[in-house]
């Protein structure tokens, strides 16, 4: 079930290192697209709309508030083109998955998985640093 959380709640940030992660949910998000403006209903240009895939992962670490630390990864919807931030996530998640897997993946498959992370503070786009998981592997059950 979705937390629900009040509007402009702020979370502590995960940390840089290495964290066990696990994926909690994977939901649809439409953002502002400023590369691509559209006409609106009064015939002012406007930023276009883009749709993303919002991957939650809980870490096993507790933040300061008492909670899980969560990192969230945005992407696209489409996998294949190694710039694209979803062919990046699932060629993590997914090692041995082949490429036609990965295009068909039902998500719902992965949550509860867990995955090994190495946390990284990278610069956005406003050039704020934040939370990055720059390796991502599916955690190995003892045998």
């Amino acid at each position: 079930m979705p937390q629900i959380r009040g509007a402009g709640e702020k979370r502590e940030p995960i940390p840089a290192g290495k964290h066990v992660l696990t994926l909690k949910e994977v939901k649809p998000h439409e953002s502002a697209d400023p590369w691509h403006e559209v006409e609106d209903e009064n015939g002012q240009m406007v930023p276009g709309k883009k749709e993303q895939l919002i991957w939650i992962f809980e870490a096993e670490e507790i933040a300061p508030d008492g909670r899980p630390y969560e990192h969230a990864v945005f992407t696209g919807l489409f996998y294949g083109d190694s710039r694209a931030n979803l062919t990046t996530l699932l060629d993590m998640l997914l090692p041995k998955a082949t490429d036609d897997e990965k295009k068909s993946l039902n998500t719902d498959l992965l949550l509860g998985s867990r995955y090994d992370a190495v946390i990284r503070m990278v610069k956005n786009q406003k050039n704020n640093l934040v939370p990055k998981a720059v390796d991502l592997s599916p955690v190995v059950a003892d045998k």
